[in-house]
């Protein structure tokens, strides 16, 4: 209790568990080891760590009825993706074609959710933008995602010793600061491979973890467009990692649900949306690298759709 605080957690935050010390956890902290009291702590299933009310917050609502998520909704599903009111990019920078495009291809979609949420559809498709500059999939079809290395170890690797020794023969990484010098490899005897070098180097390193073990590899990517964590599936209403995984693979639609569906999940999240605090939702979405930067490119986009959709409600 003495030690300096890393940060703060919430009700609803789910958590990846690294071993247990007396009566604290330790746990994957964006990218770093800290410690939590076990007493505010419910171990879940699949391994995760939550606060106590994470039952509530992503599996029932209030008044226990079962919860609704926006992907398994019948009258979602037929809204259209594109709104009629199409903006044009010429005249515009980078940023603003990145805006225009990602507003052509889902506006209508995001902005009947985020209405239902109360959120303004400028901030819903900012996050988008950031996320994934309003791409789900790369150019030859496959979802775009992003493999970590120390996920894939929390899951798979840090389990035994014989699964050690396999996890060492394939991947590797700074274990001060885990997000750091992820490299892999097909065979022992193969160099070590840069990872996070693009969508190739990313199905690479994640074809050889899904050999190994294909639910710890799919709990240890981040997703589509929303770029949601595969271990987050119970949170945003899937029965297993692979479910989320098919969906994502197969339309765009899910990837927009998810976005909402996670946000939705966990109070703090969505409150940031709704007060437009950008800041923290960075850090509360995306962690601690480079938050401002984060913040920064959100009210980027914000000020741009502003301008582009100049309140006009939707067609």
């Amino acid at each position: 209790t003495d030690s300096t605080i890393l940060g703060k957690v919430y009700r609803g935050n789910i958590l990846v568990k690294l071993g247990k010390f007396d009566d604290w956890y330790s746990v994957d902290y964006k990218g770093n080891t800290g410690f939590v009291k076990g007493d505010y702590v419910t171990l879940l299933q699949d391994g995760t760590t939550s606060s106590t009310t994470t039952t509530n917050t992503t599996n029932t609502t209030t008044n226990d009825e079962p919860k609704v998520f926006f992907h398994s909704r019948k009258d979602l599903a037929a809204v259209p993706l594109a709104p009629q009111n199409q903006l044009s990019p010429d005249g515009q920078d980078k940023y603003g074609k990145v805006a225009v495009k990602t507003w052509n291809n889902y506006g209508n979609l995001v902005s009947v959710i985020a209405k239902e949420l109360g959120i303004d559809v400028e901030i819903a498709l900012a996050v988008i933008c950031v996320e994934s500059g309003g791409n789900g999939f790369g150019s030859d079809g496959k979802m775009l995602i992003r493999f970590e290395n120390h996920v894939f170890h929390t899951y798979f690797g840090s389990k035994s010793e014989e699964k050690q020794k396999i996890f060492d023969e394939h991947f590797t990484f700074d274990t001060k600061k885990r997000r750091d010098n992820h490299k892999y490899r097909a065979n022992k005897s193969d160099d070590w491979q840069t990872s996070h070098t693009g969508q190739a180097a990313e199905w690479e390193a994640f074809e050889i973890a899904r050999q190994i073990a294909e639910t710890e590899a799919m709990y240890s990517i981040s997703m589509g467009a929303p770029q949601v964590m595969g271990f987050n599936f119970k949170m945003i209403g899937y029965n297993s990692v692979q479910e989320m995984f098919s969906a994502f693979s197969k339309d765009i639609r899910y990837h927009i649900m998810a976005l909402f569906d996670f946000c939705n999940a966990n109070g703090t999240r969505l409150q940031y949306l709704l007060t437009r605090d950008f800041l923290s939702f960075a850090k509360a979405y995306n962690g601690l690298t480079a938050p401002e930067a984060y913040e920064q490119r959100l009210n980027q986009y914000y000020e741009i759709y502003k301008n582009l959709l100049n309140n006009r409600l939707l067609a």
